[in-house]
């Protein structure tokens, strides 16, 4: 497996992260795994100040594990954005240029929108609120990175599967949203600059319009016109014609940015349609196809093989097509500028599926044991009564495992037998009688009266030492009995439960409660005793055996010395048990009260959590949420299972659960691993998950069930026994980890226990599968031919997830546009009888392209693999971006049902950057358009008039542009803003083009280059004397034929600017035109160099400081910038290479030149 950082922006790409990450953990969790590594990151970017969360029952990304990042703030508006952003710019180098162009004119108009939960659908709030915050999405960025690569960032996974150190970036968003539309260029440029993360490796998953056609009128107002909007940043950042403004606004920043290439390597439309037929993927909602790219996405991160695929043939372009038309993508990187799909299915056993669905199944059989475990469905009896009737049952059982007397026993008895053992109370007594021995030892002999009277003059003294010596000694026992209480009720109440339930185990903490209360009276009854109780008194009976001897000599080893010694201990021995019970009885009433009321609160609190979920209705579960833990959709105990388990919209099973639930009963015999039957079976191992113990052949496991929130502490016992510390008295607070979630994650653990019947089924590889030997030598043959038919059943739904015109294609590219598939590790060799039924079929298929084949004979893995699982990636060969109907549109659909007014609404603050960023065009290409507009406006080939309706002459005639886009901050403002206009209105243009394979609606934009170069995309234009543009300007000012290419040329005339021209004693007419042509040109170049406050009044213009986007205006008045000025880094090249074809036009060829030399 390699190193991911997935980065999601905006609303759909954060959804589609948190999908993908719950279907990787899904997917690991048949492995054994339980974490995700992190050496993949994932980072969701977005505008509200609180993360999304859902679908359910899927929480946040950093519920997740993953990390999220605001573009905003709870009191956050646009206008205190907007400041913020203009003052970074003012304190770096008041450049403003960052700004120019999209940034909505009047920042106050644009306050309405609550920026602290979206952009408004508005691509230009969004691009406003990611600026200021472009440091802090850097830094954590290189966190993540960071972290990606530290060590032990693989965690779980083994070392064989960690492979290459790269870090494989993918970003997911949509075109579409005003968010994460907004921001995946900026993203990518971010990406960009980490350690270790290279720009050609990273692809762009964008969601397209069509995606999003399900929303709500009110919900989709501007989606399109995003689209519209980002469609010509995204080529212009292909063609790198964005570089130098995006280099500029982030050095304004202070953010380093890394130039020279592409910010991507590859983006990958992904639309709500299935390549091909057309139909929708899945229903066609926004959900289903963002979990159809999750699984497509984890299938790649999951597979080694797949994620070299997936860098060497779906990022990279290693059998490029070649453009035919020269419309569009002229001196673009023909390798870059093709679009990518994606497509992904997957062939599976489906047995993962049957531990999920046994799972389920055990722990709703778990949840309504917990529930109703007290009741008998064939008892006629009330439940109440049967509890109670079943609790009489194990009421005897119950006490003795909670260490309590059993009914009718003496609590005396049983407190110096049971919770005093005798053991103990001898050995404290002994140790207290131990100081009275060693006296009495020195006592030496005496007449037995007058040795009695010295024994108890001796012992005297002692009274209160041993008496505080056997306090301390109840005190230590009592402090270990309380805890011994709480542990061997905790251990009951956990076993009633997990045997008969909730409601039992509620009851049972409550009747032993009352119990408790008839031990504590009769032990306080006994210890009201121990203040008079003499620890050091002797039976009289000594005393009497002492006179009967008169004046014999006795001394302690005399019998009745033996006497003394058997005496004082019974003294010291009653003493202490009467201090115990009096100490007892204060422990069992706090444990009573805190203990037992505490378990009794736990189990009612999760029988009411249980009782609510049970509720819920069905969660509508599916693809990775198979893991539902929502009771209504668990499977019963009848034969009927829930569709969700035999249906995915991208996944083809060879096993159908039509046979789990059989196979679930038979498991479960086999598992509980005994000759009980199916019922005492589940029960057993259903009691095993419930109190989250067991042990199968594998290691014995334990899983935390009742947690200890806080501890227990009597007030009986307000010190420490060892040190006499102080301890505050507390009240224990306990948790049953009963819910739904808890129960299904130990049913899941409990199944899939290695060694366990149901770990073994589930975890059965392909190769296992097809080459069974377990059967017979025709079922073998009938599973593996079913095995290759399935394949290429997968390969079908594999087909792209997005719409694409075939005979643009076809026309666009000049072949047939082929399928490209590539696979993860199959586990069958290549000589296996599946392996070469299938490469025979794909060898076949026309309609795939030889890469194919390879792929598939590339992942013929073997048996090292024990995969279960086959993944399946689907793509078209890269082709152009006009081939894209799930792109292209959605976009001509809505703008061409709109009015003009909506039209504006629709184009209102949608682009990110100005004109010359966001134009789908090289620089080579732009600055030639451009040239080619002044061109035809010199020399009669262009027209204009004042709404900015405009054509140009084209060898077929005049060519008319369409209609423009405009908005309330686009139009119009002067006849210099046409060109502007119709340049901003190649968008629409290239969206127009929808079926058109001529390419129709661009040609006027083609013809103006063509007025200017003649060359093909992929061919040197040779040296300006020979481009078209000299030749007509020379045609111009020598009065000669517009001609292009050898055809004749339509012309107004030429412009005033030639017209008023004349000869003059020192030159020719033609030299006077050129003179006032270039004159014309400089105008031009002054003023727009002039709009850039890069031009003084002597006429000196500072056009590095325009080409570097060094915008030299204030705040102010860069708001107020014209459309026109928004072409300037663009424009003065332009104008530059103008110039240079009027100098080169002044020279009549067909004169010739004196230093010519024929060879």
């Amino acid at each position: 497996m390699r190193r991911f950082l997935i980065v999601g922006c905006g609303g759909s790409g954060g959804t589609t992260l948190r999908l993908l990450i719950d279907q990787l953990r899904a997917d690991l969790r048949s492995r054994g795994i339980s974490e995700l590594p992190d050496a993949w990151q994932f980072v969701h970017i977005d505008v509200p100040v609180d993360p999304d969360r859902g679908p359910e029952p899927l929480g946040n990304i950093q519920d997740m594990g993953g990390q999220y990042l605001s573009f905003s703030s709870p009191s956050n508006s646009f206008l205190q954005t907007a400041n913020t952003v203009e003052a970074q710019l003012s304190s770096k180098d008041k450049n403003y240029v960052g700004l120019s162009g999209w940034a909505p004119r009047n920042p106050a108009a644009a306050n309405t929108i609550p920026v602290t939960s979206g952009a408004g659908q508005y691509r230009a709030v969004g691009r406003m609120l990611t600026l200021p915050r472009l440091a802090q999405l850097r830094e954590t960025l290189v966190r993540a990175q960071a972290k990606s690569v530290a060590p032990g960032a693989w965690g779980q996974i083994p070392t064989a599967e960690q492979s290459s150190e790269v870090i494989i970036p993918i970003i997911v968003g949509s075109m579409a949203g005003g968010s994460g539309s907004s921001m995946f260029l900026d993203v990518a440029r971010l990406l960009g600059t980490l350690p270790g993360v290279k720009s050609q490796n990273i692809g762009a998953f964008l969601y397209t319009a069509d995606v999003f056609a399900q929303l709500d009128e009110g919900k989709r107002a501007n989606v399109e016109g995003n689209a519209m909007a980002a469609l010509p940043e995204i080529i212009a950042a292909i063609a790198r014609t964005s570089e130098g403004f995006d280099a500029a606004t982030y050095a304004s920043l202070g953010i380093p940015l890394n130039t020279n290439t592409p910010p991507f390597a590859r983006v990958f439309p992904i639309g709500s349609k299935i390549g091909g037929s057309g139909a929708y993927f899945g229903d066609g909602s926004q959900e289903s196809v963002y979990r159809g790219i999750a699984r497509a996405l984890a299938g790649t991160i999951l597979s080694e093989r797949a994620s070299r695929q997936y860098l060497d043939f779906m990022l990279g372009n290693p059998n490029p097509l070649t453009a035919l038309n020269q419309k569009f993508g002229w001196r673009v990187d023909p390798l870059a500028l093709p679009f990518g799909s994606l497509g992904f299915a997957s062939l599976s056993l489906g047995r993962d599926r049957y531990l999920d669905y046994a799972g389920q199944r055990l722990s709703r059989a778990a949840s309504e044991h917990l529930v109703s475990g007290h009741i008998n469905p064939t008892s006629q009896l009330p439940g109440n009564d049967q509890l109670r009737q079943l609790m009489d049952n194990q009421w005897g059982a119950s006490l003795n495992y909670m260490g309590l007397p059993q009914p009718n026993h003496p609590a005396p008895d049983w407190f110096q037998s049971v919770a005093f053992p005798r053991q103990q109370w001898e050995a404290v007594a002994r140790e207290a009688c131990g100081p009275a021995y060693g006296m009495l030892g020195n006592a030496g002999a005496a007449p037995a009266s007058q040795w009695i009277s010295t024994v108890t003059a001796t012992l005297n003294p002692l009274r209160e030492q041993a008496r505080a010596h056997l306090q301390r000694g109840a005190y230590a026992w009592a402090e270990s009995w309380a805890y011994q209480l709480e542990g061997a009720a905790k251990a009951e109440f956990l076993r009633v439960v997990g045997q008969f339930g909730l409601p039992y185990g509620r009851e049972l903490m409550s009747r032993v409660r009352m119990y408790a209360d008839q031990i504590i009276g009769q032990l306080a009854s006994a210890g009201t005793e121990a203040d008079g109780a003499d620890p050091v008194a002797l039976d009289p009976a000594v005393a009497q055996q002492a006179q009967s001897l008169g004046k014999k000599t006795v001394d302690m080893n005399h019998p009745i010395g033996q006497m003394v010694q058997r005496s004082l201990a019974n003294s010291m021995e009653r003493t202490l048990r009467l201090e115990g019970a009096r100490i007892a009885a204060n422990v069992l009433r706090a444990y009573a009260v805190d203990v037992l009321g505490s378990l009794e609160k736990a189990s009612n609190d999760a029988l009411r959590l249980l009782e609510v979920e049970r509720a819920r209705t069905a969660s509508g579960a599916g693809l990775a949420q198979l893991s539902s833990d929502t009771f209504a959709d668990w499977p019963d105990e009848s034969d009927r299972v829930p569709l969700r388990f035999n249906h995915a919209e991208n996944e083809v099973l060879l096993t159908t659960a039509d046979d789990f639930p059989s196979q679930f009963r038979s498991d479960v015999v086999a598992s509980a691993n005994s000759t009980m039957d199916y019922g005492q079976s589940l029960s057993k191992i259903r009691a095993e998950m419930s109190g989250g113990q067991w042990e199968t052949t594998g290691a014995k496991q334990e899983y935390e069930v009742l947690r200890q929130v806080s501890h227990w502490r009597p007030s009986a016992l307000p010190s420490r026994a060892v040190d006499g510390q102080p301890t505050p008295e507390a009240k224990p607070n306990y948790t049953l980890l009963m819910s739904h979630a808890d129960l299904l994650g130990r049913a899941t653990a409990r199944l899939s226990a290695r060694g366990d019947v149901f770990a073994a089924f589930a975890g059965q590889s392909i190769s296992d599968y097809l080459d069974d030997p377990g059967v017979t030598a025709i079922d073998r043959q009938q599973r593996q031919e079913s095995f290759a038919t399935k394949l290429i059943e997968t390969m079908e739904k594999a087909k792209p997830v997005v719409g694409i015109d075939i005979n643009m294609a076809q026309r666009l590219h000049g072949t047939d546009i082929k399928f490209v598939y590539s696979f993860s590790d199959i586990p069958i060799g290549g000589d296996h009888p599946v392996s070469r039924d299938v490469l025979q079929r794909l060898r076949a298929n026309a309609s795939l392209d030889p890469t194919s084949v390879e792929n598939f004979d590339d992942s013929l893995v073997g048996t090292i693999s024990s995969a279960g699982k086959v993944n399946v990636f689907g793509s078209y060969q890269k082709v152009s971006p006009l081939c894209f109907t799930s792109l292209l549109e959605p976009i001509q659909s809505r703008w061409a049902k709109a009015p003009l007014i909506a039209q504006r609404n629709l184009w209102q603050w949608k682009r990110t950057r100005p004109l010359s960023a966001s134009i789908a065009m090289s620089s080579d290409e732009l600055e030639r358009v451009i040239a080619g507009w002044y061109l035809g406006r010199l020399v009669g080939l262009v027209r204009q008039d004042s709404t900015g309706r405009a054509a140009v002459s084209s060898p077929e005639g005049w060519v008319h542009f369409g209609d423009l886009l405009t908005s309330e901050d686009t139009q119009i403002r002067s006849a210099h803003d046409v060109l502007a206009a119709q340049l901003m209105s190649h968008a629409w243009a290239f969206v127009r083009c929808v079926g058109d394979s001529e390419l129709t609606p661009l040609a006027t934009y083609d013809a103006l280059r063509r007025l200017v170069d003649g060359a093909d995309s992929n061919a040197h234009s040779g040296d300006i004397e020979s481009w078209n543009g000299v030749e007509l300007l020379r045609a111009a000012f020598f009065d000669k034929p517009m001609q292009q290419d050898g055809s004749p040329l339509v012309s107004d005339g030429p412009s005033p600017v030639l017209t008023r021209a004349e000869a003059d004693a020192t030159g020719t007419v033609a030299a006077a035109r050129a003179n006032e042509a270039t004159k014309w040109v400089d105008g031009l170049r002054h003023m727009y160099a002039e709009q850039w406050g890069q031009a003084d009044a002597a006429g000196n213009i500072n056009e590095s400081n325009v080409t570097a986007y060094q915008l030299g205006l204030t705040l102010p008045k860069m708001r107020q910038m014209s459309l026109m000025s928004e072409l300037a880094p663009h424009a003065l090249p332009a104008l530059h290479l103008l110039k240079q074809m009027i100098e080169a036009a002044a020279i009549d060829d067909s004169v010739g030149a004196s230093s010519d030399v024929w060879i």
